[in-house]
């Protein structure tokens, strides 16, 4: 185990200290001690003496002229500002990942490597996730995967294992009895290594699902089926739920129609999300574009949080080229390294960002073979600056294996919810729950929550239901009539035959019999004479008013006249009145101090906290319905 300071063993058994972008021999010089009146001697001498100044001043000692000039020199890259991003107030820190050149069984001292170099370069961040490939039909893997994933953790590395399917379609997967028997063997043994829950790790089940260079690629619904079965197999294996934390890893960039929002197998069975993005540079013939963070990075993460807000985010593979528009260039990947690892440290919610340290041939890259995407090799005197100064920040941090930050956070157990779309925040995204959560789990709970869609599979012979709430959808009044129904009558409401009431609503639409038992309650629903308008968006002042009509049931509303209380919402309002008796009676509240909004239509989220607040479903032991179903259940 190498200590604070020690040199790297490389080849033929030379020690070298390490500096930016390059590495030097050295010979155990002494660390003299200079005092500031030398520092003009020092500039003079720079060229003879640079790497031994470096070793013997911190930066702390210098002052932030005489660094700065050190660093222009020829062994140093320009110095960069404090990222912004140190400033940040996310309480989770973003951690550090690599993929070393080969698999880590033989390769793991690379990361070792790397963190010594981070080490005398006084970086505080170490390397947290050691990423590899394992392929489902990974030889001997009652042996293998143990030994990959010890590689990792021996040394203090969570592993990050994207679990490949290379020989198989995404079909062959979720339904071949041969493949599945693979899939059971790479269980077992990764239940043995795991041993209940004291070893752990990140799984990617078949990365890169959306693109057409892998085999299982470009067939979501397969995709999805496949997830959940390589899921199901590791219950069945006898994996804990506390030992693997399940990332969706799709590609960012894809072909349209293929977009990772249609391969995403829902919040219920993921615990991350992320994808790969690289900066290829010129290297293409094809194309020919410096792909920066807010081109090929910053999209995709604005997606990804928008698909799953409550999720934290990883960059499972991120790496760039040195190769712009005028040839190789090592200060515009130190730039593009400096930039993107601080825009990265402070986007909410990002946790990981794995870097793809690999030397490797591009089979249809043909200007840069191979094609360098490293930032640091010990061996090829390869260490970028850019990477360097941007993990100086404090959002990243280093969490061991048996951390209380692994353990409790970023592989703590999150609770469920009723809905895929409307699911808790996990622990590890440093995010809070959706604010419409608690409003439509309070429905879900008394069973009054009508889901928008559901869908089905049949996963080994057990068949697995998700239900959709759609919070964002607008609600429709035949939505609206639906609703109302179940919050005043319950679950077990028996409902009238559906009568010709409206020309717009025979007798044989979904929601006739729910609007005939408004309509017999008392409340007067059309839109028009003589018409209902199922299809046509429910209004915030609509909604107000005809909850009012509803709180006073089963006696008639008969509310005051209107004082002009919003500016938007004038005393001759048709609906005025009873928009500001529902504000009077804290129901409802206007968009701003001044505002309604009586027009903008609202969101099944919105009338889920609607409901809740109007009849105090947060109290049904006041419901007489409720306290029917109660006195059902005890008879």
């Amino acid at each position: 185990m190498r200590y604070a300071g020690s040199p790297l063993r490389v080849s033929r058994g030379k020690e070298v200290q390490i500096h930016s972008g390059r590495i030097r021999e050295y010979h155990q010089p002494k660390k003299p001690v200079v005092s500031n009146s030398l520092l003009l001697l020092i500039l003079v001498i720079e060229a003879l003496f640079i790497g031994v100044l470096y070793l013997a001043f911190s930066k702390e000692t210098l002052t932030g002229n005489l660094i700065q000039t050190l660093k222009s020199g020829v062994f140093f890259q320009p110095a960069q500002q404090t990222p912004p991003a140190s400033i940040s107030a996310d309480p989770l820190p973003v951690l550090l990942g690599v993929y070393p050149s080969d698999a880590l069984q033989v390769t793991y001292w690379e990361l070792e490597n790397m963190d010594l170099w981070l080490n005398e370069e006084g970086v505080q961040a170490r390397i947290s996730l050691a990423g590899t490939y394992m392929d489902i039909e990974f030889h001997n893997p009652e042996y293998n995967v143990p030994a990959e994933l010890n590689a990792a953790w021996n040394a203090g590395y969570t592993p990050f294992v994207n679990l490949t399917a290379y020989q198989h379609t995404a079909a062959e997967v979720a339904g071949d009895p041969a493949v599945e028997k693979s899939i059971r063997a790479w269980a077992a043994a990764y239940a043995e290594w795991s041993a209940q829950g004291q070893r752990r790790a990140f799984i990617a089940p078949l990365q890169e699902m959306n693109g057409g260079w892998v085999r299982y690629g470009m067939d979501p619904e397969n995709f999805k089926k496949s997830f959940l079965k390589i899921q199901q197999i590791f219950r069945e294996e006898g994996v804990a739920e506390d030992a693997v934390s399940w990332v969706f890893s799709p590609n960012g960039w894809s072909e349209e129609g293929h977009e990772f929002e249609r391969y995403y197998p829902g919040d219920a069975y993921v615990d991350i999300v992320g994808f790969s993005t690289v900066n290829f540079g010129t290297c293409p013939d094809y194309i020919g574009n410096w792909d920066t963070y807010d081109l090929v990075i910053r999209p995709y993460l604005e997606r990804m949080q928008k698909m799953a807000p409550g999720k934290p985010i990883f960059l499972t593979q991120l790496a760039t080229v040195n190769v712009g528009e005028n040839g190789p260039d090592d200060d515009l990947k130190d730039e593009w390294l400096m930039d993107t690892y601080t825009q990265l440290a402070a986007f909410p919610g990002v946790r990981a960002v794995l870097y793809f340290n690999r030397l490797k041939s591009e089979g249809s890259i043909t200007n840069c073979r191979p094609v360098d995407w490293r930032i640091f090799d010990a061996y090829a005197e390869v260490a970028f600056d850019g990477f360097l100064e941007a993990v100086r920040s404090p959002r990243f941090q280093y969490w061991s294996p048996d951390s209380a930050g692994m353990t409790e956070v970023a592989f703590a157990a999150e609770t469920p919810g009723s809905f895929l779309d409307a699911w808790p925040a996990e622990p590890f995204s440093g995010k809070e729950d959706p604010v419409y959560l608690e409003w439509i789990e309070i429905l879900a709970d008394l069973r009054i929550a009508p889901g928008c869609s559901a869908e089905e599979y049949s996963i080994l012979g057990t068949t697995i239901t998700n239900h959709y709430f759609c919070p964002q959808a607008v609600v429709t009044r035949a939505d609206f009539a639906h609703f109302l129904v179940l919050a005043l009558h319950g679950p077990q409401v028996n409902l009238p035959a559906a009568a010709n009431r409206f020309t717009d609503l025979p007798p044989d639409h979904w929601v006739s019999p729910w609007v005939e038992q408004l309509a017999q309650d008392g409340l007067q629903l059309e839109c028009s004479p003589g018409l209902f308008c199922p299809d046509l968006p429910v209004t915030r002042a609509e909604m107000a008013a005809l909850l009012a009509d509803a709180f006073f049931l089963p006696e008639s509303n008969n509310p005051g006249p209107a004082s002009g209380l919003f500016y938007d919402l004038p005393a001759n309002h048709p609906l005025a009145s009873r928009v500001e008796q529902m504000v009077q009676l804290a129901k409802t509240g206007g968009c701003s101090e001044t505002e309604y909004c009586p027009d903008k239509e609202i969101t099944r989220a919105e009338l889920a906290f609607a409901l809740v607040s109007t009849f105090e479903l947060y109290q049904p032991e006041r419901l007489s319905w409720y306290q029917a179903e109660l006195r059902l259940v005890h008879e």
